[in-house]
């Protein structure tokens, strides 16, 4: 684990729990420590130049997204050489566990979701 539960992040928040990893990240459940509001934070493992750019990229197109099944991205947090990025916490199952059990995904949310993750992995000269 990146983060101690507990630990101060960005001077701004504490880290309640440690909510799923991934091979270039891991997602936390903070709290802001004035307003007591709980978010998620998805902070990256390595602090690699071209990983960065790409999880900054994938914030800025989350960002301008308005979609009721995308959870939007509402700051970059930088900790202990690391970014992040902050968003709500939603919690549920994953797509994985989802698709695991074969649950039919509405075909409005399979599609935001694909594009969001479409977006995020295109190229600069794409954008």
């Amino acid at each position: 684990m990146l983060l101690e539960v507990g630990e101060r992040v960005a001077g701004r928040f504490v880290v309640d729990h440690l909510v799923a990893e991934g091979g270039l990240s891991e997602v936390y459940q903070v709290r802001h420590i004035e307003l007591g509001s709980v978010h998620a934070l998805k902070l990256l493992r390595a602090d690699h130049p071209g990983i960065t750019k790409r999880l900054l990229m994938e914030g800025r197109i989350q960002a301008q997204l308005t979609h009721p099944n995308i959870a939007p991205v509402t700051d970059v947090v930088r900790h202990k050489d690391r970014v992040g990025l902050l968003m709500p916490l939603i919690l549920g199952k994953s797509m994985a566990e989802l698709l695991e059990r074969r649950v039919q995904i509405p075909v409005a949310e399979s599609l935001a979701v694909s594009y969001t993750h479409l977006r995020a992995h295109e190229t600069p000269e794409h954008l």
